[in-house]
């Protein structure tokens, strides 16, 4: 819950988390953090100075499927088409009513055991990223479940920095997919990174006082975990937003986006990405 300010740029996340196994975590372990108040603040100076109008017609956005494993094995990180082709209709089907939709153009294979482990993310990337900064780039890596999830990428003005370009896109742990059997692999920690990607902060954020700039997602003062139905931490109208795909419940609970967070997709897509 926030004030009319839209989501901006976000800086580059390192993957310096705490420890945590992705079976007993206490919530899930995303290490994509809040902009600060200076990118916020320019980024309401570019929305505001423009006239935004809402996507009318679905927005395809390319997308490119890094696999990066330590061996060639599923326990490794290898996963299969079937897994990939089910993880983007979990993605498209989460972002239904958005005006967003993914075509999946390539999937690549990698092996790299010191990539799979989450180490030299930007060298990473400038071996692997494909496409324009309106292509969604998704990299799972095999071996990071003792350290997140996943994070993402806020957008910026890619010109200013070209190795924000390279940087730029959604790593996930590959246990996070469809089928791995714990609390959050139904395949929705991608649907949480790409919110990011879409400019989308938890819903958390700032604690009671609002902080994810969206007016219509009442305030709660820490991140929930599993699914605790009626869950009210702040004085504020309205329940914890448990349902919704940027807080830490588990896969199964989070199932929602609110109009205001569709709103403000569409409007950091036209700022942003559209095009370029």
């Amino acid at each position: 819950m926030g004030n009319l300010s839209l989501l901006l740029l976000g800086a580059w996340v390192t993957a310096a988390g705490a420890a945590t196994t992705p079976s007993t975590s206490g919530g899930m372990p995303c290490l994509s953090h809040r902009p600060s108040s200076q990118q916020l603040q320019s980024f309401d100076n570019l929305i505001f100075a423009q006239d935004y109008k809402n996507i009318t017609s679905s927005v395809v956005i390319d997308t490119y499927v890094h696999i990066v494993a330590s061996d060639n094995s599923e326990r490794g990180g290898y996963l299969s088409a079937q897994t990939i082709e089910q993880q983007m209709k979990v993605l498209s089907d989460d972002f239904s009513s958005t005006g967003f939709s993914f075509r999946l153009i390539d999937t690549d294979y990698t092996i790299n055991s010191n990539w799979a482990a989450g180490n030299d993310d930007l060298g990473m990337k400038q071996s692997l990223r494909k496409g324009q900064y309106s292509t969604l780039n998704l990299y799972y890596l095999g071996n990071v479940a003792s350290k997140f999830s996943g994070f993402c990428t806020y957008p910026v003005q890619v010109s200013r920095d070209p190795a924000t370009f390279y940087r730029d896109g959604c790593v996930q742990g590959a246990w996070t997919v469809p089928g791995r059997g714990t609390r959050f692999s139904l395949g929705r920690i991608t649907t949480h990174e790409v919110g990011h990607w879409l400019f989308l902060i938890h819903t958390f954020e700032g604690g009671c006082n609002g902080g994810d700039q969206v007016d219509d997602t009442p305030a709660e003062a820490s991140p929930a975990s599993g699914c605790p139905e009626g869950r009210d931490t702040c004085s504020a109208p309205g329940v914890d937003p448990i349902h919704n795909h940027m807080d830490y419940t588990d896969d199964s609970c989070r199932t929602e986006f609110t109009r205001g967070q569709i709103t403000r997709m569409q409007r950091s897509w036209e700022a942003y990405r559209q095009g370029k």
